[in-house]
Order: structure tokens, then sequence, then C-alpha cells
């Protein structure tokens, strides 16, 4: 593993555990299912600033030394922006962090094939992109949101 992987994981683990109070502060829960609530969600500024330094610090170490792991870093620290952008109703730059995110996983799969976890990030953008409402989907190719890939086994 590099030697900043820790250091960059550590403000992504960071992130996501602010993340779950940030989702259950701004949630509303009705008849047993939780929707996200925007109204509370606006504050967010040490959540995007820990998404801000991982992704810093993976670009860093990219310049230096590029890997898949540190792409992958990179990756995830743009799709955290953009889920805290998309509960807070700011879909356009959920929609820019999204794709900018999408890039660096597949630039980490290209680097290594096998690398899992850059699959999981794939998998979760494609998810989200799949279940776009019908006019979100046909906006996509203005905004410049790349389709959901399906793996070919």
């Amino acid at each position: 593993m590099e030697q900043n992987c820790p250091i960059t994981a550590g403000y992504l683990l960071e992130a996501e555990a602010l993340w779950w109070r940030i989702w259950c502060t701004s949630a509303d829960f009705k008849y047993g299912m939780s929707a996200a609530g925007a109204a509370q969600a606006r504050s967010g500024r040490h959540y995007f600033e820990l998404a801000a330094k991982a992704l810093s610090l993976a670009e860093a170490h990219i310049k230096q030394s590029e890997s898949a792991e540190m792409q992958f870093y990179a990756g995830m620290a743009e799709a955290s922006s953009a889920r805290l952008y998309g509960l807070r109703g700011e879909n356009r730059n959920a929609a820019r962090s999204g794709v900018r995110g999408r890039e660096h996983l597949l630039r980490a799969k290209a680097l290594d094939p096998d690398f899992v976890d850059a699959d999981l990030g794939l998998g979760l953008y494609n998810y989200y992109v799949d279940t776009l409402s019908a006019i979100a989907k046909i906006l996509r190719f203005f905004m410049g949101i790349p389709a959901a890939q399906s793996k070919k086994e």
C-alpha cells in the first residue's frame, strides 16, 4: 500500500462517519422509511473540507507517482462531495463531482484491471445514474453525465 494511503483514507473515513450524522439529522422518517431532507443538510462545511483534503492528498501523490490506489481515493473523495451536493439539492455540483469521480475510478481500473475497490465506486456511480428521473436522463446528455456502463463478463 502507498505511503500516503492511510492518511488519505483517514480523511475519507472521517467524512464517512460525518456523512451518517448529516444524513440522520436531515432525514425525514415516515412510514418505516427514510427520505433525504435537504433543509438541515446545509451545514456541511467540515464534510466538504475533509473530502477536499483527501482529494488534494490523492492528486498530489498522483502527480508524483500515479497508482490505482490514489486514483481510487481521488474518485471516492469526489463521490463524497457529490453525495452531499445531491442531498443539498445542488444537482449541477453533484453531477460534476460524480463525473470527475468516475474519471478517477476508470483510470484506477485502467492502471489495475483487478482492482475491485474501483469496481465498487463504479458500481455506485452506475446505480445512481440509472436511478435518475426521466427528465434528468434526458438532460444527462447536456450536462455531460456519462450513462452507466454494464460490465461484460
